[in-house]
């Protein structure tokens, strides 16, 4: 199987095989590089920016390549071409995070939120938090923690880091709200009737 993928990849050179196809083949066989070489060329046919598979398959094999500026760049091209894919985002706020580019990574984190569903946007939201929470940013933490519980009344863990961050503010209003519903999530947790107390 693999002597005819290798077939295929040295037939499609120059002719009029899609780049994405010639760039799987080199995938199945590991040759990362010359995958690369036609993701890129798939990234760069008219609309091929908009294909979010193209564009996170490239700026992976930049990552693996040792490039992830390239990567980041890839990100930011494609999501001009799909500001409202949720994939992309997602991907591009991850990347920001493991270069270390917290603040870049919480406005990405922020745009992915919008998009997402319920309770993956509460999820972002409670990342964000705790990311604002460990930067500082006490007033903007306790906003992200409420933009959890909007996002998803049901979360536990949003309610929780709700109350702890309104005791750190001192917001005593926003504490109570979030104990009485934790109170009505967790009936049986004693620790909630104990706070309130």
């Amino acid at each position: 199987r693999h002597r005819w993928l290798s077939k295929a990849v040295s037939l499609g050179r120059g002719a009029d095989r899609p780049f994405r196809e010639l760039g799987e083949v080199c995938l199945v066989l590991q040759r990362d590089q010359e995958a690369l070489q036609w993701f890129r060329r798939a990234f760069q046919q008219p609309g091929g920016e908009a294909d979010a598979d193209v564009s996170q398959t490239l700026a992976r094999l930049h990552v693996r390549a040792g490039s992830p500026d390239d990567a980041l760049d890839v990100y930011r091209v494609a999501l001009v071409a799909s500001p409202a894919s949720l994939a992309l985002h997602r991907s591009y706020g991850q990347l920001l995070l493991k270069q270390g580019r917290t603040v870049d990574a919480m406005r990405v984190m922020q745009q992915t939120a919008k998009l997402a569903p319920a309770e993956e946007a509460a999820a972002l939201h409670i990342n964000l938090a705790e990311l604002k929470q460990s930067l500082g940013q006490t007033r903007e933490a306790l906003r992200a923690w409420e933009d959890a519980v909007a996002s998803d009344s049901g979360s536990v863990a949003a309610w929780k880091g709700l109350a702890a961050a309104a005791s750190v503010d001192g917001d005593e209003r926003c504490q109570l709200r979030a104990l009485q519903q934790l109170v009505k999530l967790e009936p049986r947790n004693p620790d909630w009737y104990t706070k309130l107390a």
